[in-house]
């Protein structure tokens, strides 16, 4: 994971630490105030974090993206099933993360 926040932070100037930690309204209030972070690259940013997500088994990530696919559609306000879709399976890939960790930790 190392290679990667570093290049996001690098090439955004994204605090990964400060976005995984902040609610979605933080969140979105966040990333206006980052130069470039539209619709198109905050999607492309929840992507990302999904597939590392998704790799890693991580729920911070996942919790994160689909955070981040909520403020798409907020702000694009058209459908797009590609979106959807992507929200499906990270919602269901963190759900099954967190059962597994009920699972583990009674």
């Amino acid at each position: 994971l190392v290679p990667v926040r570093a290049n996001i932070i690098a090439t955004t100037n994204l605090d990964l630490e400060k976005l995984l930690s902040l609610d979605q309204k933080k969140t979105q209030a966040y990333l206006s105030e980052l130069s470039g972070f539209n619709v198109s690259n905050i999607e492309l940013l929840a992507e990302t974090l999904a597939e590392i997500g998704f790799e890693h088994q991580s729920a911070p990530f996942l919790a994160k993206a689909l955070q981040l696919f909520e403020i798409c559609n907020q702000l694009d306000r058209t459908w797009s099933p590609e979106r959807e879709s992507n929200i499906r399976k990270t919602n269901d890939a963190l759900t099954t993360i967190k059962s597994k960790e009920t699972e583990s930790n009674p």
